[in-house]
């Protein structure tokens, strides 16, 4: 791989993780139609790490305000006229673990049956249909008044499973989870943050399993560039896409998904004739 390739590559999966399009999906569909060859896994793993690194320096204060409180725990305990309430975030820290839980199994115990998907440009098409489709739902969802602290917690439960089979290549991680959400009834202004708090285990825990597997395949230049490039197109991405959740407007990318779902089944089709 050139430096050329590492860079585009590393622009495509920034750009392509944050925005409700999927990144998978577009892969697959770019090696189909351009002959690209699947990047090396060491490369994989140092994209992914980019756009971990977009996510936490995007959503820092809400990490660093967590962190406060789980280190004024102890001193919460000890005095009883501590002010309890500075503690109130170890709920969406509660959340976010118990979201994390159906994600792990199902990315565990059906990774194989993932991977196989991968090799279906059938597959790929129709689940692009089904991401757009799950975002042009959210267009008639009126804001809701659910913050963290009146979440209930089974409602994190239904968002891992959704995350977890997001796993699917053409189905959206970010656009599926803020779609529940939001359908769940959490409010429009904390619906994309959740979304990408609950990406920063699920990223790490693939990037770890995929790194006790791999091997240094690749030259340490290339990756600075991949890496450089994935997480500036992600950092102007993930601004860009939690503004637009803001806003109520992340069914406006449902006709894009519809058409390259669209396109995907018909390249699909000729192939097989």
């Amino acid at each position: 791989m050139n430096y050329f390739e590492a860079l585009i590559l590393g622009i495509i999966q920034g750009i392509t993780e944050f925005l409700p399009v999927s990144s998978s999906g577009h892969l697959v569909l770019l090696q189909n139609l351009l002959g690209i060859n699947e990047p090396q896994l060491f490369f994989d793993i140092t994209v992914h790490v980019a756009t971990l690194g977009a996510i936490i320096f995007i959503l820092r204060g809400d990490i660093i305000e967590c962190i406060k409180e789980i280190l004024y725990i102890p001193r919460a305990l000890k005095n009883k006229n501590s002010d309890i309430e500075k503690i109130k975030n170890l709920r969406l820290l509660w959340l976010v673990f118990l979201a994390s839980i159906p994600t792990g199994i199902i990315g565990f115990f059906f990774k194989d049956i993932f991977e196989q998907m991968f090799g279906s440009l059938l597959c790929v098409g129709i689940a692009f249909i089904i991401t757009g489709s799950l975002l042009w739902i959210t267009k008639r969802f009126k804001d809701q008044k659910n913050d963290y602290s009146t979440f209930p917690w089974w409602s994190a439960i239904l968002i891992g499973i959704a995350q977890g089979m997001a796993i699917t290549p053409g189905i959206s991680r970010s656009g599926t989870t803020i779609a529940v959400l939001l359908l769940l009834g959490m409010q429009k202004n904390i619906a994309g943050r959740f979304s990408f708090l609950m990406a920063l285990p699920a990223i790490t825990g693939a990037a770890i399993l995929q790194f006790s597997n791999s091997a240094l395949d690749i030259k340490i230049s290339v990756l600075y560039v991949g890496f450089a490039g994935a997480f500036i197109s992600g950092y102007f991405a993930l601004n860009w896409l939690l503004m637009i959740v803001r806003h109520g407007s992340i069914w406006k990318f449902a006709p894009y998904c519809w058409c390259i779902g669209i396109l995907t089944i018909i390249l699909a089709i000729t192939r097989q004739i």
